[in-house]
């Protein structure tokens, strides 16, 4: 308590006071010389509109994927449906059933390797 102001007192009573940090001070300019000519916020709204972009188009291309895979699994369920509609008896419906699924669990698996490396491409 040895100044005469209320922030030197404070700083004497609290332990590890913190300096005054200015907003001014915090500023950045572009280290790319390239960058001087342009303002910085146009810089950095240019660089999130092209990330931006590039998550959108990502996004398309994923849900064309999930469609393309929807209907590749819609096409083998009706191709089931055709091979049940001329099955002779319960055997050969339980036979075609377990083929499919058989068939269907691989497919599956496939499925999701393919979204797993194209979401892997995207990111």
């Amino acid at each position: 308590m040895k100044g005469s102001t209320g922030s030197e007192i404070a700083s004497d009573n609290v332990r590890g006071a913190y300096p005054i940090v200015y907003f001014g001070d915090l500023a950045l300019g572009p280290s790319n010389p390239e960058c001087a000519q342009q303002a910085w916020p146009e810089i950095v709204l240019a660089g999130f509109e092209k990330a931006f972009e590039a998550a959108a188009q990502g996004a398309v291309l994923r849900q064309h994927e999930g469609i393309e895979i929807a209907q590749r699994n819609v096409n083998a369920s009706f191709c089931l449906l055709r091979k049940l509609v001329g099955a002779k008896n319960l055997g050969e419906i339980l036979d075609l059933q377990a083929a499919y699924w058989r068939n269907q669990f691989g497919a599956l698996m496939g499925q999701a390797e393919e979204l797993r490396a194209l979401s892997t491409k995207v990111v």
